[in-house]
């Protein structure tokens, strides 16, 4: 079971679907959800619980801060942690090839999905990263 995941999404209906899909899957111990990425990033930051997500899912098109904006600054942070760097995937309703390009620039990032999310993408992630 993971501890912690991760959902920094500004759609509402989207979170609603991915918590359900979530619980449903009995994964995750704790689903944390921020619909704001500077909201996300703070909370990585100033994390005093000691437990970090180990799964980050991250929408790229969000108002304010965006998925990319969040990227460059959550890498800032990475020197930061004291623990395991979280498993981080891109979610999108893009079809655009140059959003997975550009998802390259940032080795941290281990995949990219179009939403929504799946139970059995959650398997999937489950299996080959934990």
């Amino acid at each position: 079971m993971i501890d912690k995941v991760m959902l920094v999404d500004d759609h509402f209906p989207t979170v609603f679907l991915h918590k359900e899909i979530m619980k449903e899957s009995g994964l995750f111990e704790k689903i944390v959800v921020f619909q704001k990425a500077n909201d996300a990033l703070k909370y990585l930051d100033e994390e005093t619980e000691g437990k970090y997500p180990e799964l980050i899912f991250l929408d790229i098109n969000m108002p304010g801060m965006d998925g990319w904006e969040f990227l460059t600054e959550y890498s800032k942070l990475q020197g930061k942690f004291t623990y395991k760097i979280p498993v981080l995937i891109m979610l999108t309703n893009s079809y655009n090839p140059d959003d997975e390009e550009k998802t390259k620039k940032f080795p941290f990032i281990k995949r990219f999905m179009n939403k929504p999310l799946t139970s059995e993408d959650l398997k999937e992630i489950n299996e080959k990263y934990f």
